[in-house]
């Protein structure tokens, strides 16, 4: 290969090379860019993570809470039921009781107090004879004993609705307490789904952290891959460099020996011939006989 030819060739490598450097240049600046838009990302995600595990506590927090307010409701729901049963059996009992004796005696206090006091009128106003008197006075005593069974069946009739008006304000006491309980049911079933859903973003932001992550050390793999490549067309680039010096150094050194050459030529011709040599044609002489 011809030295000029040689000089090309080195120079377009020299190009290349170039060329290749800034490409890896730009790359690295991509890469670069990536990296911190990575990173930046990775402490978005964890400042989002710690706002989420903040959240997820503060309902773990709150279910706690639900979860003991239930209890004591629940504690409370079943007190409630076993006094209804209670006032349930007392009210039967007492029903029973009151049919019972409703049975076996007739009338009213009002109408059995008329007949007393007809019969205490007709005892303090009419002449009687002593068993007549006794006859009265026995019918008296009957009555009087049936009008306090009378005046016990209508205590009991109150007793019946007292207890009556009691259970309704027990259930409906009851029934609320079972609303409360149903609300905390559902607040904690919500409570739940949002957990729920935090834990799958906890889950997402995590997967993406680690993608991150994986993204970055690839990305370092790259650049050290590219800071290695680089460096030897640095190395490269500086052997070629050398190079095209020293074959330019050497044709330049061969064009001076050929002009000398040439001078020298002259020079003897000159000799030849009788005729004055210039100062270049003698140094030119000189140096090429020296060397040979």
């Amino acid at each position: 290969m011809k030295i000029t030819d040689e000089i090309a060739e080195i120079k377009r490598k020299i190009q290349k090379l170039k060329e290749e450097s800034v490409r890896l240049e730009k790359e690295k600046g991509k890469l670069r860019d990536k990296l911190m838009e990575n990173l930046t990302e990775i402490r978005k995600i964890k400042i989002k993570l710690n706002e989420f595990f903040s959240e997820e506590k503060r309902i773990k927090g709150e279910i706690i809470e639900k979860v003991k307010e239930k209890r004591k409701l629940v504690e409370e729901a079943r007190k409630i039921r076993d006094e209804l049963k209670k006032k349930r059996e007392e009210m039967e009992k007492l029903k029973e009781q009151y049919l019972k004796k409703r049975g076996e005696i007739r009338g009213t206090v009002k109408k059995v107090e008329e007949e007393i006091n007809k019969l205490e009128w007709y005892y303090q106003t009419t002449p009687l004879s002593k068993e007549e008197e006794r006859e009265v006075v026995e019918k008296i005593a009957k009555l009087n004993r049936r009008k306090k069974a009378l005046e016990n069946l209508r205590k009991m009739r109150d007793r019946i609705l007292e207890v009556q008006i009691d259970r309704q304000a027990i259930l409906a006491k009851y029934k609320s307490i079972k609303e409360k309980i149903d609300e905390i049911n559902e607040s904690i079933r919500e409570l739940d789904e949002e957990k729920k859903e935090i834990i799958q973003r906890i889950i997402e932001l995590k997967k993406n952290k680690d993608d991150l992550g994986r993204g970055i050390d690839e990305i370092k793999k790259k650049l050290s891959e590219i800071y290695l490549r680089i460096r030897r067309i640095n190395d490269d680039l500086i052997n070629l460099q050398a190079k095209r010096k020293a074959i330019t150094l050497l044709s330049m050194k061969k064009r001076e020996r050929e002009v000398k050459i040439k001078l020298a030529e002259i020079a003897k011709e000159k000799m030849r011939r009788g005729e004055k040599l210039s100062f270049e044609e003698f140094k030119a002489l000189m140096e090429i006989d020296k060397k040979l």
